[in-house]
């Protein structure tokens, strides 16, 4: 996984692997990429995004063998004022 700016992006090889047998999911915390097999689905890599990235507009796209995912950076306030009470 690459920081480049704005994005975070992944690329995973897997070579002669279609892309409907590729499923990806993504919560907060963690970018699951599975191979579907017949009846269930083998869990390729686990990504851990520590609530970083916008899982609302991840992309990806397969070309050559390279499953590549654009991970957008989610926006953070850089400090925030907190009363003391």
């Amino acid at each position: 996984v690459k920081s480049l700016g704005d994005i975070y992006q992944a690329k995973i090889i897997v070579p002669g692997i279609k892309k409907n047998k590729i499923s990806i999911s993504a919560t907060n915390d963690f970018l699951k990429v599975y191979l579907k097999e017949e009846k269930d689905k083998r869990l390729l890599r686990k990504i851990n995004l520590g609530g970083l990235v916008d899982i609302q507009t991840i992309s990806s796209k397969l070309q050559d063998g390279i499953l590549e995912i654009t991970l957008p950076k989610r926006e953070v306030a850089e400090s925030i004022e907190v009363k003391v009470s």
